[in-house]
Parts: structure tokens; sequence; C-alpha cells
């Protein structure tokens, strides 16, 4: 009777042992600095999970990241859709990745490895100096510059048009190039305007037409 105690004794111990297994999944990886190297010290890192009906059932890990970059989430396993990873820091782009729930296994730990960039600006200020009628233009087409972000602008040619000035604001990866060719009515032929954008600040490019 003894023996049969004992072994139904171990038996729910690796029961328990292996479900406690089953229901954890982990998340590990590195977070830097695209524009000055090293961690992205001072990130904070979401992981929230979608149910398989769809609904977010909030933030189930997050880490602070620290100088060395270096991250790692445990958090429990469930039947669940997906999980959506955000990681944010002011003055840097963003970082967002939905994760399918068939990435992860109970098996071994997941591996995700990401990278931000600084943010800079550009301002861009267009002068007609010499108007003369409202039907004075001119156009531009971004040569190089951030592409796909919200507050990026379009690299498709633009107009100005009109007997006053505009100014637009562009947002840019820090420490990079912005330019832009142009023409108008009174330079007909291409011209170009160039700049480095400087991390964390904003920099003004005058055209004068």
């Amino acid at each position: 009777m003894k023996k049969i105690v004992i072994i139904s004794s171990l038996f729910f111990l690796l029961m328990v042992s292996c479900k406690k297994k089953e229901l954890n999944f982990t998340l590990k990886g590195t977070v830097t600095d695209h524009t000055f190297g090293g961690g992205l010290n001072g990130a904070v890192l979401n992981l929230e999970e979608i149910s398989s009906n769809g609904k977010n059932l909030g933030v189930v890990a997050e880490a602070t990241i620290s100088s060395d970059g270096n991250y790692e989430l445990t958090f429990k396993r469930n039947s669940s859709l997906k999980y959506i990873l955000t990681v944010t820091k002011p003055n840097y782009f963003n970082i967002f990745e939905e994760i399918p729930f068939g990435d992860f296994s109970t098996e071994e730990d997941l591996v995700k490895n990401y990278s931000s960039k600084a943010k800079a600006w550009v301002k861009l200020t267009f002068n007609n100096n010499a108007p003369i009628l409202e039907s004075d233009f001119l156009h531009y087409t971004k040569q190089e510059g951030k592409q796909d972000c919200e507050e990026c602008c379009p690299k498709t040619e633009q107009e100005v048009t009109g007997i006053t000035g505009k100014t637009i604001y562009c947002l840019n990866d820090g420490n990079t190039t912005y330019s832009y060719s142009y023409l108008s009515n009174s330079t007909p032929t291409p011209a170009f305007k160039t700049i480095v954008t400087p991390a964390f600040d904003t920099v003004e490019i005058i055209t004068n037409y």
C-alpha cells in the first residue's frame, strides 16, 4: 500500500511539472538603438494577447530595456490567436509586430531582435519672392528621406501654388540626409536641396522661387 502511495505521489508531481511547462511561453532578445548603438535604454516593451475570437486581452508581459538591450518575457500559455509586441521611447520610432500564436513553443524560447532609430524633423519653407499670379507654382519631389511613417512626407511629386509662401514639416531618421528636387515657373530646370537632419532636432530648408 505504501509503495502504491509513493508511486501515485511521484506521478502527480510529474504531471504538475509537465503542466507548468506547457503553460508558459518565453520571448527574449534585444532592442537596440540603430542611431547611436547599444541598447535602447529606457524603452518600454509591451506584449498584448489577442484571444481566438479576436478580443484584446491586454498586456500579458512587459519590460523596460536597459543599456545592454536585453529583454526576456515569460508568460502563461493560452490558446490565443496572436500577440502584439510594441516598443516605445520618446523621440524614437515605435516598433510594432504581430506574432502568431504558432510561432511560440513550450519547448524552446522564441528569440526576437529589434532596432529603432532616433527621430529628426525637417522644416520645408517655400517662399514666392516675386509673386505675379495665383497660378505661380513650384513642384518638388523627395529624393532622400524616411518613407512610410505617419509623419513622413510623401515621395510623390508635390505642388506649391499661389503668391504666398508655404511651410511643411517632415519626419526623418536622425543623422541622415533629406533631399528633394524642384522646379517652378521661375526655375524651369530641376534644382536640388539637401541637408543632414540631426537626431532630436529640427532643421530648415528654404527654397525661394
